[in-house]
């Protein structure tokens, strides 16, 4: 699955002090929303940001997007790549941190904060036995976070895990 990081920012600050965040020390809802609206502004629509608890890097809150591909809203209209890929084929776009409790909110502390966007397919095993091969959506959907990330000065770094 496509893995992309980034630290150096204090762009997705919380705005909600810690006692009442999901997990202490651990963010991404504000990164999330980002991610949505922007994402929706070029006919990629996701759903709102969701938490669930304990999933993706080892423990934490963790927050998502669902994106489910459609033929209608295609990301690459053109890309022969996407025409076996099945219309309603779901995908996480999980996002979480790391960093000690408290570094979100001083804008000095959370440009150390290491950020983390993984997108995998919802259902691995019924895309396997499908026969599918997702791997291109799920490029094309990290290529266009990092083009979101870049057009806000943030370098990041794309690697497959």
């Amino acid at each position: 699955m496509p893995h992309i990081a980034f630290s150096g920012t204090s762009d997705f600050r919380p705005y909600l002090p810690d006692a009442h965040q999901v997990s202490s020390g651990s963010y991404g809802f504000e990164l999330a929303v980002y991610l949505s609206q922007s994402l929706a502004g070029k006919r990629i629509f996701t759903s709102y940001p969701f938490c669930l608890p304990d999933r993706v890097r080892g423990g934490g809150a963790n927050w998502f997007l669902e994106y489910k591909y459609s033929s209608d809203f295609p990301l690459a209209p053109s890309d022969r790549f996407f025409k076996n890929i099945h219309n309603d084929a779901r995908f996480l776009i999980g996002i979480c941190t790391e960093c000690n409790d408290e570094d979100g909110y001083s804008e000095e502390t959370s440009k150390g904060i290491l950020w983390h966007i993984d997108i995998e397919d919802d259902h691995p095993q019924r895309v396997r036995a499908a026969g599918t091969d997702y791997a291109p959506v799920k490029v094309r959907l990290a290529e266009i976070i990092i083009e979101l990330l870049n057009s806000r000065g943030i370098k990041s770094e794309c690697s497959w895990i």
